[in-house]
């Protein structure tokens, strides 16, 4: 397998040719999207909920957020908190709201083309009246177990027998440099210690 003509749009968008076969093709693939571990929020511990959300709504919600954990030695497990209660008016909590125990945590912000969301990726509208308590629990995973942890989207088309255009965008965990090295690397490993069972 050979990877050759890599042009990045921007940080979070690679496209590249790969030369091998559809194996290595689809292998590689996988692995961008499912094999390199992020963090996640996990679980949640609700202490309270007023509001007309489902739990398990707001819960897809907080995992769907992209987390980055800047740290040479991460933790196994991080926390977070969302704890905010409307009074007179309609309050919109995006996750700027979340409040992290640690500095190492947050969640990536990513402007396509300069667009700006409003606020921030929103979670839930609390009505007046409404509250909402919530411990967020931070912990790393890969996306071949669940979608929270996916890291990319990735694609490609077949040129020839031998010869596919990869397309792969981050869901901004990693830049798309860093993630294709990660990828190759995870395949590496998996593949030499698949080996040694042979």
């Amino acid at each position: 397998m050979k990877i050759r003509d890599i042009h990045y749009r921007d940080e979070f968008y690679a496209e590249f040719i790969l030369e091998g076969d559809f194996k290595e093709a689809n292998l590689l693939r996988k692995y961008l999207m499912g094999r390199v571990p992020v963090y996640a929020i996990d679980s949640i511990l609700v202490r309270k909920n007023t509001t007309a959300y489902p739990i398990e709504y707001i819960a897809h919600r907080l995992g769907m957020l992209p987390i980055r954990i800047v740290s040479r030695n991460p933790s196994p497990e991080y926390r977070g908190y969302l704890n905010h209660s409307a009074t007179k008016s309609i309050l919109e909590l995006t996750h700027k709201d979340i409040l992290f125990e640690s500095s190492e945590v947050s969640i990536v912000e990513y402007y396509p083309n300069g667009t700006k969301i409003r606020r921030g990726y929103e979670i839930i509208d609390l009505l007046p009246g409404q509250e909402i308590d919530v411990e967020l629990i931070i912990r790393p995973g890969i996306g071949f177990k669940h979608a929270k942890f996916q890291t990319a989207i990735a694609s490609y088309e077949q040129i020839d027998s031998n010869t596919y255009k990869m397309f792969v965008e981050t869901l901004y965990h990693y830049s798309a440099r860093e993630l294709l090295e990660r990828a190759l690397e995870y395949m590496k490993k998996d593949i030499d210690t698949f080996k040694t069972f042979l």
